[in-house]
Formats: structure tokens, sequence, C-alpha cells
């Protein structure tokens, strides 16, 4: 009657209000082959480096240079254990820095 299930979250010993995180926005296109069944594959439209605004479970709030806020949930990360298979965009986390304190160079 029940199952039990994998729950994927955000951890928030990683992703920390302040840190930095870069992100890959992806969109998935079709490849026709002309002698060969049409295949997918994931390109990147662009690569973005996001302040940390917000850290939930499920999601996290990030800001770009802009001021533009944008929100990621856990499915919509392609290398998460909960990606929904049936997007056509996804992201990929290519990285993510806690503290700028010991990179910026203070004068």
């Amino acid at each position: 009657m029940f199952k039990e299930e994998k729950v994927v979250t955000f951890d928030k010993e990683v992703f920390v209000r302040g840190g930095v995180v870069t992100i890959e926005h992806l969109e998935r296109r079709k490849i026709d082959w002309e002698y060969a069944p049409p295949a997918e594959k994931w390109d990147t439209e662009r690569t973005v480096n996001y302040l940390i605004e917000t850290v939930n479970k499920d999601y996290i709030e990030l800001m770009d240079v802009d001021d533009n806020y944008t929100t990621v949930y856990s499915h919509e990360v392609i290398t998460c254990a909960n990606f929904r298979k049936e997007h056509t965009s996804a992201v990929r986390i290519v990285g993510v820095v806690k503290s700028l304190a010991n990179i910026m160079e203070v004068e």
C-alpha cells in the first residue's frame, strides 16, 4: 500500500547564503540523422555565476550580477537522482564556493 521513497535535498552545509554557485543552463536538442534514428543531447545555453540568497531543502534562490533572481529546484538539476526526464531544459551545478573571504584580496 505504501512505499518508501528516497528524498533528495539541497545540503545546507554546501549551499550557504552568501556563497557563489556556478550553473550551466542546458537545453535538450534533437539530432536528426539521415541514416539513423533521431537522438537527443543536452547543449549548454549559458554558464552563470550566482550569489546564493536562500537555501531550502527543495530549492535554492539565486541572484545574478544584474540583480535578477532565479530559483533552482532539485528536480531541475540534471545530475540529481530525482531529475525529471521529461524536462526540455535543465541545469548542471558546476561548482560551489561557500565564502569569498579567502578569495578576495583586501587592501
